[in-house]
Parts: C-alpha cells; sequence; structure tokens
C-alpha cells in the first residue's frame, strides 16, 4: 500500500494514448452461437478466445470471460443475469480506431429477491477484507480486461445557440452535432429548481410547498431531424418550457442514446432493481461510448450503474469513462471509491436517485472529471428512508465531493439539491479507513483543492456550490469545515444562476475567482478568511423563468422567484457577510440587477439576517467595485437575532460609498453615535468615517448558561421569525447612560443549563460593563464561569471588561497557564491580573492584541495581522447566585498608564511624494510612552484605496514633502487597507516624531512610492519625550569620569579577543559606521556566541567603589523585525561577576537597538554581581546573542567603565509639536476621517472631513455643501 499521497501531479490526470488503441481481431476465432448451445439458464463459461456476432434469443443464467470474448459491430442483444471477467479474462466491444457504429445491448436480468445475496462472487483485498460482487450486473474483477468502444456521435453535450421559447420544436446549437434522427436527447432547465409535494416529503430539509410543487423544467426529448451543419435539430414533440441561451445562461442539450448500451429488464423499473457495474484494477479499463441505464439496485451499498471500486493507484492503467451517457437509473450515476487516477470526460447523466457523481469514502484523489453534465438528481425518500445509502441522501447532489485533491473543470450540474457538494470527512470512512490507517496524510479535509475550474450549477433547489456540513465517521453531516494549507484553495470561473438558495455557500478560507452568480436567491455567502474577485454578480437579469408555471396568480405576469412557494418577497442579496468569520474582502467585482421593488428589497453588499452570531468586524467590502446605476448598494435587514444588528464593513477605497479614501458601512447598534456618521434610509445603514481605534469583536461564553434565561436555538430561529429578540445580554461603555447599549439575546445551545454565548462588535480603546437578563427583562445573576475572548483584533487594540459580581466574591483568573493576581487599583491593571473595585461591585480585566503585525499571515495576497487574544476564564467563589445589586453603569476611570497614549495622524497624499494621482489615505497613531513590556510603542493603523495589494508601508525620518530615510529598512509587507502593527521607537525616533519629522510612505509592488504623509499630534496635546544621552553631552567626551576598555580601533590596557570558539567574526578597525574617532567594533556571530575581551595580566586598576556601571555604545548592521535583546558578561580576577539579559529601556536609553541609530547601554555592575568595593581587577567581558534569533552583526563603540549610576533620563526635550493639519498647499482631496472614539483623546480631530456622497446615497444642496466646505475649512 502507498504510504504518501503527495506529489498530485495534475500530469498524472491527463489522458496520454491509448495503448490498446487496436481494433481487435475476429479472423479465425469460433463464433458464440458455434460454441455455446442457445439453452436458458445456463453457466457459460468463456476460456478461450470466442466472438459474440448474433443474438442469443435465450436469457442465460450467468457468463463468466477467462478467455476473451469479442464483440462484433452488429446489430445484438446479450441477455444473462450477470457476466464477470476474472484475471485474465478480456471484454472487448469494438476499439478506439473501429468503435461500435451499430447497436450493441447487453440486458441484466434478475429477481429483486436476491437483491443482498452474494451469488456472482467474492474478492479478498490486500488488506484482509473481502469484496462480495452481489448479484445481477457487470463484474470486473482484479486482472481482467474490459474494452468498450461505441461510435462517437460528437459531441456528448453542446448549449443552445440562443433562447428556445416554449412551444418551439427547433433548436439552434452552439456545436456542431453528429447526432441522428430518433436519438434522445435533453434540454437543461434553466430556471428555478424543482420545488417538491410538501404531502410526499413532509419531515425534509428539501424545498417543499403545500401546493403540489413545481416541476423540474430538464425535458427529454426524441429527435426528428438533424441539419447538414450539424447546428439545428427539430425534434418530434415541442418542448414545454423556454430554456435561455443569453449572456452567460444557455441550457445544455445531452445526447442520451448511444451505440453500447448497459441496462436492465424492463420490469427493473417496479422495483428498482436493476443491474450493477463494478470494475476492480483490471489490465485495461476502457469505457467509452457506451449508455447505462435502469442500473443500480435501491438500497443496495456497493451496487451503483458504474462503479470504480477499490483499484486503489491507477495512474499505470489510467481507466476511463468518456462519451457516455448514465441515466434513468435507480441509484446514484457514477461512483469512484478507493480509486486513484480515473478520468470521467465528456459524459451526461440525467435522472437518477441520491448523489449522482459520487466520491466514496474520502480516500479518493488523482481523479479527473471534466465537461461531464449531471442533471435531474432525485432525493431517495425522506429522511431516514431505508432506501436511502446514507442520510444526505433525502438531499440528493449532483456532484458529491469528499476528496479536494481531484480535478473538477468545465462540469455542469443542473437540477439536485445542490450542485456541488464538498462535504469532506476528517478521515476516510467505512473501507477507506482501513486503507489509510496508517497514512496521516490522507486527512480530506485539510488537503489542497487541486482544481476547480469552469465549472456550471444551475437551477438546483437549494445551492449551487455548498461547502458545508462535512461528512462525519457515521456518514451524517457536522458543522466542520474545509481547512486547506494557506491559499490553496482558489475556485475559478464558477457560474451560478437560478440556484433557490445561495449561488456559493462555503466554510473554510477560500478564494473564487472570475465567477458569474446570477438570478439566486443569494450570490455569495462564506465564513473564514476568503476573497472573492473579478466577478460578475447579478440579482436578476432577464431570463424570467417560465412565470405561468408559478401557483400564486399574482406573479403569474411576471418573473419566477427563488421563494418555493412562489412568492415574490424573497430578499435578493449579492455578497452576504456571514457571521463569525472573515476577514473577507470583495474586490473588482461587479454588481447589476440589485433593485428593490415594493414587494422585496434587493442589495449588493448585505449582512446575513438570520444568524445567531455578530458579524466579523475587518471584512473589507469595497476594493474598486462598480455597481450598474439602478443598483441598490447596501440593505441591513435587521430582524430577531443579534447578527444584523452587528455590523461594520470597511468601505476600503470608496467604491461603495462614493466617499474617496474610504468609509465604514455600519448598522444601528455599532456605531455608538460617533460623530460624523450619517444615516442612509435606503440602505438602513450607517456610513462613518475612518477612525484609529476600529472595533473588536468581544465574545463571552457561559458554560452553565444564564439563570432565569431559557430558550433553545431552535426557538431563537422562530424569534427571528417574529422580528422580535429576547435580550439576554447589554454591553454598555464604562461612564454612559444606563440606555445606551448595543444588546444580544441567545446564542448557542440554551441559555440556561446550555453554553450561552454573547458576542458583539465594539470599538477598541475603551472600557464596557455587562449586564445579563431573564426571560423577562429581570436582572439575572452574572454567569459562572465565563469564558471571554477578544476577536477580530489588530496590534495593540485592547479593550477593558466590567462584570458585576456581589461583594465578597473571590476570583480564580487564568489565561492559559498563566494565572492572574489581583491588583489594588484600576490604574494598576495589567497584562497579568484583575480588579474587583468594592463601590461599583465590578470586576475589571484587560484585553489586549500584543501581536506586532509586521510578520502577517498571507491570505490570498491580502497581509492579515494578528487578529485574536487568548480566552480569559473568570471563575467566581458565588456559585450559581453571582447576582449582585445593580448600582448602574460603572463610571469610566483613567485608563491604566500603559494604555494611555497619545493620537498622531498623517493624511496620506500624492502631493507629499510629490507625485500626481487621485489616491488617498489615512494613517493613525497611538503613542504609548511606557507600554506593558516597558518600551515606547507607536501603534499605527493606515488605510489607503491603492488598487492590489502587492504594497508596502515604512515609516520614514524627513521634512515634509523631502526624501527622508527609512527608519526601518524592510518595508512591512502589509500594503492592502486597514494594515497594522506595532513600532519600537528609539529616543531620537520618539522625539522626530513629536517634532513632525516622521512620515508614513506607501509603496507599490515596483517600489515606486505612491502615498505619503507627515505625522503629526492629533490629541489636544501631546507629551514631549525625554531627552536622550546624546542630547545631554558629548557622548565622545562625556562629563563623568571613565575608564576605557575599547576605543578607536583598539582594545585598552593590552586586552585579548575572548570568544567561545571560532565561529565568530570580529573587526576592531570597522569604518562603515563609527560614533567616536576613526573606527569601531563590528561583531558577527555563527550561532549562539559571546565575542568581547580578556585581559590575562589585568592592569586597568581596581575597582573600587567609584566605579558603577560598564557603558557602551550599540547599533545594529542591519534592520530586524523583531525586538534585540543580547547578554552581557563581565568577571573580575578573583572570580565575581555574572550575566544579565539587556532589553529594557533603562539600560538602553534609547529604548531599542536598531540599526538607524547609536544606542547607549548602560549596565550597574551590581546587577552583574560584581562589588565594586572588593579588591579585584576586571578580568573579562563579552556580549552574546544568537545568530539565528537576528540575522545581522552588531557594531559597538566606546566600551568603557562609568562612575555614572543606572537610572532613567528624565528631563523632557524642548521640542516643539507642530498640530495635525493639512501639509499639502493646495489639498482639497481630504479622506473622510473622524476624530478617536477611545479614552485616550482625539485621533484625526484637527482634519477637515469631507463627505462625498456618491452612488445612491442622498445629497446635500450646493450651497448647503459649500457652506460647509467654508466652515469646516476656517475652523481647521
Amino acid at each position: 500500500m502507498r504510504s504518501n499521497l503527495f506529489p498530485l501531479f495534475l500530469s498524472a490526470f491527463l489522458l496520454v494514448s491509448q495503448a490498446f488503441a487496436d481494433c481487435p481481431s475476429t479472423s479465425g476465432v469460433p463464433t458464440w452461437s458455434s460454441t455455446y448451445s442457445n439453452a436458458p439458464d445456463q453457466d457459460i463459461v468463456v476460456n478461450g478466445k470466442v466472438v459474440l456476432d448474433s443474438s442469443p434469443s435465450v436469457v442465460y443464467k450467468s457468463i463468466t470471460i477467462s478467455g476473451t470474448l469479442i464483440v462484433k459491430n452488429v446489430n445484438l442483444e446479450l441477455k444473462t443475469e450477470w457476466i464477470k471477467i476474472v484475471d485474465g479474462g478480456s471484454l472487448l466491444v469494438g476499439g478506439s480506431d473501429c468503435p461500435i457504429t451499430n447497436k450493441v445491448i447487453f440486458t441484466f436480468y434478475g429477481d429483486a429477491s436476491l437483491g443482498k445475496t452474494n451469488v456472482i462472487g467474492t474478492e479478498l483485498e490486500e488488506i484482509g477484507v473481502t469484496t462480495a460482487y452481489g448479484y445481477k450486473g457487470l463484474v470486473l474483477t482484479t486482472g481482467g480486461s474490459i474494452s468498450m468502444w461505441g461510435y462517437a456521435e460528437g459531441p456528448s453535450w453542446t448549449r443552445v445557440a440562443s433562447t428556445v421559447p416554449s412551444g418551439s420544436n427547433t433548436i439552434t446549437l452552439k456545436e456542431a452535432v453528429k447526432w441522428r434522427a430518433n436519438d434522445v436527447i435533453i434540454v437543461t432547465s434553466t430556471d428555478f429548481g424543482e420545488v417538491l409535494d410538501r404531502a410526499k416529503w413532509n419531515g425534509t430539509v428539501y424545498p417543499t410547498t403545500g401546493a403540489a410543487g413545481t416541476p423540474d423544467q430538464t425535458e427529454r426529448r426524441t429527435i426528428k431531424s438533424v441539419s447538414a451543419d450539424g447546428l439545428t435539430i427539430t425534434l418530434t414533440v415541442p418542448l414545454n418550457y423556454t430554456h435561455w441561451g443569453k449572456d452567460h445562461q444557455f441550457a445544455e442539450v445531452g445526447l442520451l442514446s448511444k451505440r453500447i448500451v448497459i441496462q436492465s429488464n424492463p420490469e427493473a423499473d417496479l422495483d428498482g432493481f436493476g443491474g450493477h457495474f463494478m470494475m476492480r484494477k483490471g489490465k485495461r479499463v476502457e469505457l467509452s461510448g457506451i449508455e447505462v441505464t435502469r442500473m443500480g439496485q435501491r438500497g443496495v451499498l456497493a451496487r451503483y450503474p458504474v462503479h470504480f471500486h477499490n483499484m486503489r493507484f491507477v495512474d499505470d492503467i489510467k481507466p476511463f469513462i468518456k462519451d457516455s451517457s448514465i441515466h434513468d437509473n435507480f441509484q446514484r450515476c457514477l461512483v469512484v471509491h478507493e480509486s486513484h487516477g480515473v478520468t470521467i470526460k465528456n459524459n451526461v447523466a440525467y435522472n437518477t436517485t441520491g448523489h449522482c457523481y459520487f466520491l466514496e469514502d474520502g480516500g479518493e484523489h488523482m481523479n479527473v472529471f471534466e465537461n461531464n453534465l449531471g442533471a435531474y438528481v432525485r432525493p431517495i425518500g425522506p429522511f431516514g428512508s431505508s432506501d436511502a445509502l446514507l442520510p444526505t441522501d433525502n438531499r440528493a447532489t449532483v456532484f458529491w465531493i469528499t476528496n479536494p485533491a481531484n480535478t473538477f473543470t468545465n462540469n455542469v450540474a443542473v437540477g439536485g439539491f445542490h450542485g456541488f457538494w464538498f462535504a469532506m470527512p476528517e478521515k476516510p470512512r467505512n473501507l477507506g479507513a482501513k486503507y489509510w490507517a496508517l497514512n496521516d496524510t490522507m486527512q480530506p479535509r485539510r488537503l489542497p483543492l487541486v482544481l476547480f475550474d469552469g465549472n456550471i450549477a444551475h437551477s438546483n433547489r437549494a445551492n449551487g456550490m455548498h461547502i458545508d456540513e462535512m461528512e462525519d465517521e457515521d456518514g451524517n453531516t457536522e458543522q466542520s469545515t474545509f481547512s486547506p494549507p494557506r491559499d490553496k484553495a482558489t475556485f475559478y470561473r464558477f457560474t451560478a444562476y437560478k440556484n433557490r438558495g445561495d449561488g456559493i455557500w462555503g466554510k473554510s478560507s477560500l478564494e473564487f475567482v472570475e465567477n458569474v452568480l446570477q438570478d439566486n436567491s443569494r450570490a455569495f455567502m462564506t465564513n473564514g478568511r476568503t476573497v472573492l474577485r473579478d466577478s460578475i454578480i447579478t440579482g436578476e437579469t432577464d431570463n424570467i423563468g417560465n412565470p405561468y408555471l408559478v401557483y400564486n396568480p399574482k406573479n403569474q405576469n411576471s418573473r419566477t422567484f427563488p421563494d418555493r412557494n412562489g412568492g415574490n418577497s424573497t430578499f435578493l442579496q449579492g455578497h452576504s457577510s456571514y457571521d463569525n468569520g472573515g476577514p473577507q474582502f470583495s474586490v473588482r467585482n461587479h454588481f447589476s440587477g440589485f433593485k428593490s421593488t415594493p414587494q422585496r428589497r434587493a442589495a449588493a453588499l448585505v449582512p446575513l439576517f438570520n444568524g445567531p452570531f455578530m458579524l466579523y468586524p475587518k471584512n473589507h467590502f469595497g476594493h474598486e467595485l462598480t455597481f450598474d446605476d439602478d443598483t441598490n448598494r447596501i440593505w441591513i435587514n435587521y430582524g430577531g437575532a443579534d447578527v444584523s444588528y452587528g455590523w461594520n464593513v470597511l468601505d476600503a477605497d470608496g467604491s461603495v460609498t462614493g466617499i474617496k479614501g474610504g468609509a465604514w458601512i455600519q448598522s444601528n447598534e455599532t456605531h455608538f453615535n460617533r460623530p460624523g456618521c450619517e444615516w442612509r434610509a435606503n440602505w438602513n445603514a450607517f456610513v462613518c468615517p475612518l477612525f484609529g481605534e476600529g472595533y473588536v469583536q468581544f465574545t463571552l461564553s457561559a458554560p452553565n448558561g444564564i439563570p432565569g434565561a431559557s430558550s433553545s436555538q431552535s426557538e431563537g430561529y422562530e424569534i427571528v421569525k417574529t422580528g422580535s429578540r429576547t435580550i439576554r445580554a447589554v454591553v454598555r461603555p464604562l461612564g454612559a447612560d444606563f440606555f445606551t447599549g448595543v444588546k444580544g439575546q441567545m446564542q448557542g445551545a440554551t441559555p440556561s443549563g446550555g453554553n450561552f454565548q454573547y458576542m458583539h462588535n465594539v470599538i477598541a480603546r475603551k472600557s464596557y460593563s455587562f449586564d445579563f437578563y431573564t426571560n423577562t427583562g429581570d436582572a439575572s445573576y452574572t454567569p459562572n464561569p465565563l469564558i471571554l475572548n477578544m476577536a477580530g483584533s489588530h496590534s495593540g487594540d485592547w479593550i477593558i471588561v466590567a462584570l458585576p459580581y456581589p461583594l465578597g466574591t473571590t476570583f480564580k483568573v487564568n489565561r492559559g497557564s498563566t494565572n492572574y493576581t489581583l491588583a489594588n487599583s484600576f490604574e494598576s491593571l495589567n497584562l497579568t491580573n484583575y480588579f474587583y473595585d468594592s463601590q461599583t461591585k465590578h470586576f475589571y480585566v484587560i484585553f489586549q492584541n500584543t501581536g506586532n503585525g509586521q510578520r502577517p499571515e498571507d491570505v490570498f495576497g491580502f497581509k492579515i495581522p494578528s487578529l485574536f487574544t487568548p480566552s480569559i476564564t473568570v471563575e467566581a467563589s458565588c456559585g450559581a447566585l453571582c447576582q449582585p445589586s445593580l448600582e448602574g453603569v460603572p463610571p469610566k476611570f483613567a485608563v491604566p498608564k500603559a494604555l494611555q497614549a497619545d493620537t498622531y495622524a498623517a493624511d496620506l497624499d500624492p502631493c507629499q511624494v510629490p507625485k500626481t494621482g487621485s489616491d488617498l489615505g489615512k494613517a493613525f497613531f497611538f503613542l504609548h510612552p511606557k507600554s506593558f513590556g516597558g518600551k515606547t510603542e507607536l501603534h499605527f493603523k493606515i488605510f489607503h484605496d491603492l488598487a492590489g495589494n502587492g504594497n508596502k508601508i515604512s515609516i520614514g525620518s524627513g521634512d515634509a514633502r523631502k526624501e527622508g530615510d527609512d527608519i526601518i529598512s524592510q518595508p512591512i509587507p502589509i500594503g492592502n487597507t486597514a494594515s497594522s502593527g506595532i513600532l519600537y521607537l528609539s529616543r531620537d525616533q520618539y522625539e522626530k516624531l513629536a517634532s513632525g519629522k516622521l512620515f508614513v510612505r506607501v509603496r507599490d509592488s515596483n517600489g515606486n512610492q505612491v502615498l505619503r504623509g507627515q505625522i503629526l499630534c492629533s490629541s489636544t496635546s501631546c507629551t514631549k519625550p525625554p531627552k536622550s544621552a546624546a542630547s545631554l553631552y558629548d557622548v565622545c567626551k562625556p562629563p563623568y569620569s571613565t575608564v576605557s576598555l575599547y576605543s578607536d580601533g583598539n582594545f585598552t590596557a593590552n586586552a585579548t579577543r575572548y570568544a567561545f570558539n571560532s565561529n565568530h567574526t570580529l573587526d576592531l578597525a570597522y569604518t562603515g559606521s563609527v560614533l567616536c574617532g576613526s573606527y569601531s567594533m563590528k561583531i558577527g556571530v555563527i550561532g549562539n556566541m559571546g565575542v568581547g575581551m580578556q585581559w590575562n595580566k589585568p592592569d586597568i586598576g581596581s575597582l573600587d567603589s567609584k566605579w558603577k556601571s560598564i557603558e557602551f555604545f550599540l547599533k545594529l548592521d542591519r534592520a530586524i523585525t523583531n525586538s534585540f535583546s543580547f547578554v552581557l558578561s563581565a568577571r573580575t580576577s578573583n572570580n565575581e561577576g555574572g550575566y544579565v539579559t539587556v532589553n529594557n529601556d533603562l539600560e538602553t536609553d534609547n529604548f531599542v537597538i536598531a540599526n538607524d541609530v547609536w544606542t547607549r547601554v548602560r549596565v550597574s555592575l551590581a546587577r552583574l554581581s560584581i562589588n565594586s568595593a572588593t579588591t579585584g581587577k576586571l578580568k573579562s567581558v563579552y556580549v552574546q546573542y544568537s545568530s539565528a534569533t537576528y540575522s545581522t552583526d552588531i557594531i559597538i563603540d566606546e566600551w568603557r567603565l562609568t562612575d555614572q549610576e543606572v537610572a532613567p533620563i528624565t528631563e523632557l526635550s524642548d521640542v516643539q509639536i507642530p498640530p495635525y493639519g493639512p501639509v499639502c498647499v493646495n489639498d482639497t482631496n481630504d479622506v473622510a476621517t473622524n476624530g478617536s472614539d477611545g479614552e485616550n483623546g482625539t485621533n484625526g480631530g484637527n482634519g477637515r472631513t469631507l463627505v462625498n456622497l456618491a452612488g445612491d446615497a442622498s445629497t446635500l444642496s450646493s450651497s448647503l455643501w459649500l457652506l460647509l466646505v467654508a466652515i469646516l475649512y476656517f475652523s481647521a
């Protein structure tokens, strides 16, 4: 058995020239009639070479082929109960160079009472499992050969060239065909899928109606004649329905009649017991131009019309079925089971029950499905029917896909429940579980999608593509996701139209490129990190369907609608945000045909409106989107679920809102009445300016539920239908009015006695309190325990959460393995403690995203910074009775010092490059002079409307509108909009920031600078930085006592090089960067090395009490993306000393060690365990760091002993801090921005706020507009 799944080479999928293309010779071969008697019920054994040249008049009991049976190219029929081709045997019917041009029929007979018996025989598998061949049908056992070649009338299927109206008996085709009179064809539906009669299908999830249902509109017809050019066919009976043929929607026309027929006796139609066609790994498996009908055995496992069974790896024989038809069968169409490398090409499947094209256990890979048509796939009974092989067979799907490592190109799925259902199990099931038991690589949900391109799904009862409800080990479905390796699931050029559900529904990190999604109830909805790009999305096209079929008389002169009851009120949706997953990106898509009517709403971009969870706060719905003029762009359908109340999505470039530079689109409970927000009534949404804080998603989970709150999830969905919410929790900003806040109802299982989950999107950098409520609206207990999480956050984002508990409560709080301690005040809160305030009776804890965001995850070209913080678990001593006496909303406290920040902002404008252009952007900064980590942190969020996502961001030093130098030499590769990160500033950089000498710039993928903005203070006032050592004195001639250890190229006092081993470089006379004199010291290490100096005969003097510290000046040879730290070690002649890790701002005067500035390092001798009063002399000093962690050399200058203590510099710089404002003189294209909503002051408050109300938004009168511009300009 093969132990490795990969590599999955596409070349292995391709058909090569057939090795057995020669025609079977019949010269001198005895005939059937001369070899076997014409008596019924015989067991025939073909052990030599025999040619079947005519039709026996009897039905044989069995035919076993161990020799070679050649079927002559004449009209004939062979009737038998079963045929078995054993090892060494061959059944040859035509050849690639001599296909059958007459009618050759194999008909299988047999009583259904023997359906589950094993008459044909068994075969032992390599893993010890026995395969039973059952009864009635055609079986190829291991080692046999089957080769069937029927004349290919070409092509197997094509499309109409133009719309064929109902009542027409003439069809013009897109391709010329070689079909004949009396051939049977199908013309597929181009209207919405079948609706079943509720009386028959009650109790299932199937689309049903109270009426008799609406029929499937795929029609079977017989050809009367074909035009000489093969482009027009005339039918014997006119068509009942209109079949569309325009733009992106064309009915398929498929040929059912073939020259070689494999079928069951007509009586099988009564009991569904047809023959089955099973193939093991033979020496040859070649099927071309065959017709399989009345096959399959309903309710019997492994008995299918066409079944590639347990062939395993077949790249050596390359089995295939092509140019064939599989129609009017009783169970499935074509099954690939534990076979890897089969090609299924140019086939037509029609009218079966249960899943049609079927990958069985989940281990099947390397197979090719190319240019196949499947139409009218019916369910197998209501849920629980004994005939169903899988529970999902009551939602029978055209393509059932349990492994993504296969190729699907140019296939069409019509008239199933779903068109394509990706239902990968965690591990292969059944037989597959045994074969793959020792191979951990075979995890179907985690494999890459090999190729999915050019496929079409239309007229299905539910979704065109469904990537959800994955198969579990028992064959049921479970809520799980497709989890391929990053960027390994791109779906190309998928078309979905006239599906009653979604064009595409998916759960995973997926990319969809160049799709056409039209006339679906909802075009697109996925969760996870997904990208939809370069697609055409249409609400309603000119294809009105067949409205005379609709049983709602009001619609008969209109068009058909996706609603299963024929109603015209279905909300037509384009790209819909899914709850609890993201970020999602909509890029270069065009929307049309979303026009609201008095009966129903329509919108191109919408949130989910009936889900239990909040929408993800980092979705981008504005990257070069375009809209037809009459298309409504946005609609929020507020209902009885939380999801629609928590929508905030970024219009990245203004292509949705018409606001240059971008804006937020928000629901009515996420904006918190932010200044500058504008209500757009025809969108039912707010449009709000960009701001620095942004949104995070807060999740609260109560495993034991909320006392007094009882409702199941299904009842929650009933609440959705009635348009009301039962509120379980309310979150309010600290200090806010009690009636201000966002609300949440039950989410999860059962709020009482189950897992209650609350989720909402709130503004970052604020503090919030939570209260809980019973069904009647009374105050409830605080659930115990609670699991809290802040998701959907960017680097540096934080919130403080307050929860009410009664006096005397004690707490056990942990984040993973970190146990929190009790803080003594709100102001002393940090990332490892909590605070309980007896005055407000509230518990307080901080959440902060501490990722720096500079090494983001790449999702289909979009750079996604760290988005999550670990969960915090809170267990309270009050048990199940944690009901405080509520004192209202707690007041707003001064946030802890480490969270306090000055705000800065920058207008990104091409005028500052200088460069002409229309692109704009906005950058927001939060300066934390002393973060929890002790460093000076500059948190940033950068928005811009540049196309593409190959842009790079860098921070530079220089005056406005001058070139300047980057302070980080490697630009941050997160150039899509809404980028974020954290920079650690040196004192020198802090001073440049405060004085307006830092700027942010964006370069395109070619390295060209296209946007730039000077970073200026936007707070009411910004804090001045402390002075640096270099600004206080001449560091080369310090005003204090020193003893030189290294200076200007020389070790002092006869010191020698000191190193652990030879894996290092040491240049004592380095000239590339020098602080004092002519030379500096450059050190390079390999591995984890220490390099320094040692005195064999110490003569630099005794270490008396005068000497307090060792200092030197340090910089890096090149930029690094992480914070640099190193070890300093020293020893004396009497063996005192030790080592310390240097990485804090007290010992590094410039706060950070970087490549653009010299940093003073000063470490006390006491910290090095050296007692300066002890008699002894300095023996050695060295530095140590890891080249594996930091790919840089280090440069050192002026290494010396000093009489100075290690203490922070407290004297503030006298730098002048310029306020935020326009930099360009003729700045007329400001981005719409607004002030901060956090607790740190105003971010962007001095900028001009211009709102361009474009698209279908309401507009201001011109006079009022000019007045507003003038007021804002002069106030700025």
